[in-house]
């Protein structure tokens, strides 16, 4: 099964050489406010375990860590590196060396910026013919689809609704936190996305 994670990173260009102008990312971590500790500009991103992947990373064996007395690292890549090169520098004897030794292995990966995904983008979203607050059957140029961040006593999520002119001023009532959260993973299928990478989108707006 093909791994993938959500992680944080600093978001930088390259300044010079064949890639200038070229956006890469480093410092990857799991929680955003470690990441966050080396300054800069920082992202959630989307990284999938692929063969063709341009950055390199290592996952360890868990057997490894526990045998040590070290906590586990759930299978999260670190050491992650855009160029075999600067990956290979990390590891004393390589990591060649390192994963004959059974502690963990090599691994690709694509890595996704997630802050180019729009929250509000409704491109995807299926328009009802009423509307969703007022119930009330319009014509098609009468009715658009509209989003909302939603929040009780913790941010729920972006939600799509079916709205009137009349009703998209003042929102849809979404009767509980339950059928909030469902709509609002709904809507991150809309946009390719999960329900964590949704969380890390609107903790970045906040």
């Amino acid at each position: 099964m093909t791994g993938q994670w959500l992680l944080w990173a600093q978001r930088d260009t390259h300044r010079g050489g064949p890639q200038a102008g070229e956006v890469f990312f480093m410092n990857f971590g799991s929680r955003e406010h470690v990441t966050r500790g080396y300054g800069g500009d920082v992202v959630p991103l989307r990284v999938t375990e692929d063969s063709e992947g341009q950055y390199w990373g290592w996952i360890d064996n868990e057997d490894w860590r526990a045998e040590r007395g070290y906590r586990s690292n759930d299978g999260v890549p670190t050491f992650i590196q855009p160029h075999h090169g600067m990956f290979t520098m990390q590891f004393p004897y390589g990591p060649e060396a390192e994963q004959e030794r059974g502690r963990g292995h090599i691994v690709r990966l694509v890595v996704e910026d997630l802050t180019a995904v729009d929250l509000d983008d409704t491109t995807s979203c299926p328009q009802a013919s009423s509307c969703f607050s007022c119930t009330e059957v319009h014509d098609d140029d009468q009715l658009a689809v509209a989003t909302y961040a939603v929040a009780y006593t913790t941010p729920v999520g972006v939600v799509c609704v079916t709205m009137c002119g009349d009703c998209v001023e003042t929102g849809p009532d979404l009767h509980g936190w339950g059928a909030a959260a469902e709509m609002a993973l709904e809507h991150a299928g809309h946009l390719g996305i999960n329900a964590d990478e949704m969380g890390a989108l609107m903790e970045m707006e906040r």
